[in-house]
């Protein structure tokens, strides 16, 4: 008997622990633990808010614009000519009308000593005409006289002719020297005619080599090649004594008072500020570690793209500007009334905000408006901050605890703890 109670001794110990580990598991499943309010927002994320107050603020736009010299030409060699001289150097800064290159050409210098000896020769006859012509109006009245005096002459030879008081051959005479006067007065009177006409024709002559000689002048001007501005010259391909044919030789920059180009979309900028007119606008841009202020030179809308070309000058002085490469810029746009500035953290999708109440997350729609990227009132040290929205609210969000921190799970009544609020646009 006592060794059939000790087998199955091991067989109801088993039984009775199944039957209270059962009986624990289903007090379990129908009894949960409730967790306490408390201990949930013990889980809950630590978040940092700020305190965010309306005012004027105005929207900027980040561009790309396209750095360049204010003045850059290509300056080319005369036709047909030989370098004498190169006085400057690749990267040599210049002034306005300072010498950079002379030039030669034999051709020019004798195409230059003909028009000069043509022109002399031509203003002699002019002068010899009009001296010609005034001695001819002098004899002119002369010579008449003597004309009428031998007419008359004629005449009374004629009348005693008949007379037998002279002979014919008197008569004949007389005649004769009538006539030839009167050729004389003729060929003078036809030579007054033509005085107009002779002197137009040289007068014209002496035009069209004046033409040719101010042609050639201008030749030999550009055998003297001058700096049109001050700038520094580049790109020189010339040595002494090199023969050129109206080749560029070397490029003159203004890199002294470079300009910025840019473009932008009239839509965005409606869209922002509602204006698009750009009048005394002013822009900023980081060159070289250096903020430089820009000024608007021009404006013209590009035909049918809805965009607008921008061309602003720095009214910073550089020291050798890198020229020809894009530069980002800020343009500030007109300022916007009763507006939030907050972090971009703060905005999701675009369209909404969260408040905390309570250590609740309350959602509000918001409108995004527009982006600021630098802080404008340290101009002397302005350096890209994190870009922040701007937003408009149909609530009233002054002096609310915005949330700043950035939740992948932010929905509304979300339990948070308040780490830190930060007051008005103080850093975190």
């Amino acid at each position: 008997m006592k060794i059939r109670l000790k087998t199955m001794l091991p067989v109801v110990i088993l039984v009775i622990g199944s039957g209270v580990t059962y009986s624990m598991m289903k007090t379990a499943k129908t009894e949960p633990v409730i967790e306490s309010p408390a201990s949930a927002l013990d889980e809950a994320p630590y978040v940092t808010t700020r305190l965010v107050n309306s005012d004027n603020h105005q929207p900027q736009l980040s561009l790309y614009g396209y750095l360049r010299s204010a003045q850059e030409i290509e300056m080319y060699a005369p036709n047909g000519s030989k370098v004498e001289e190169v006085m400057v150097e690749n990267g040599q800064s210049v002034t306005e009308g300072q010498v950079l290159v002379r030039f030669t050409n034999e051709d020019l210098k004798l195409q230059q000593a003909s028009l000069t000896r043509q022109m002399v020769e031509i203003k002699s006859q002019i002068s010899q005409q009009k001296n010609t012509h005034k001695s001819n109006l002098s004899a002119l009245d002369i010579e008449k006289s003597i004309l009428k005096l031998n007419k008359q002459s004629v005449d009374r030879l004629s009348r005693i002719a008949g007379k037998s008081l002279t002979a014919a051959s008197d008569v004949e005479s007389a005649e004769r020297n009538y006539n030839n006067q009167r050729l004389v007065v003729n060929n003078r009177e036809l030579a007054i005619s033509k005085h107009s006409q002779t002197l137009s024709s040289l007068n014209s002559n002496l035009a069209e080599l004046t033409v040719r000689k101010a042609n050639n002048d201008k030749k030999i001007a550009e055998l003297t090649m001058i700096a049109e501005f001050a700038g520094r010259v580049e790109n020189i391909s010339v040595s002494d004594f090199d023969s050129t044919n109206n080749e560029a030789i070397l490029m003159l920059i203004d890199d002294a008072s470079p300009v910025i180009d840019a473009q932008i979309s009239l839509k965005q900028v409606n869209q922002l500020s509602g204006n698009t007119s750009f009048k005394n606008s002013k822009a900023f841009a980081v060159l070289a570690d250096q903020t430089v202020q820009l000024s608007l030179k021009s404006s013209a809308a590009l035909a049918k793209s809805g965009t607008q070309a921008l061309s602003f000058s720095v009214d910073t002085k550089l020291i050798n500007p890198i020229l020809n490469r894009y530069v980002k810029m800020i343009l500030p746009l007109p300022a916007q009334k009763n507006v939030y500035q907050v972090p971009n953290t703060s905005v999701y999708s675009n369209n909404h905000v969260y408040l905390v109440i309570d250590n609740q997350l309350k959602r509000q729609p918001i409108e995004v408006i527009g982006r600021t990227f630098y802080d404008l009132n340290d101009q002397d040290a302005l350096q890209e901050n994190s870009p922040t929205l701007l937003i408009r609210s149909q609530k009233d969000l002054n002096n609310q605890p915005l949330l700043v921190t950035r939740l992948s799970d932010a929905t509304e009544s979300r339990l948070v703890n308040v780490a830190k609020t930060i007051q008005g646009d103080n850093d975190e």
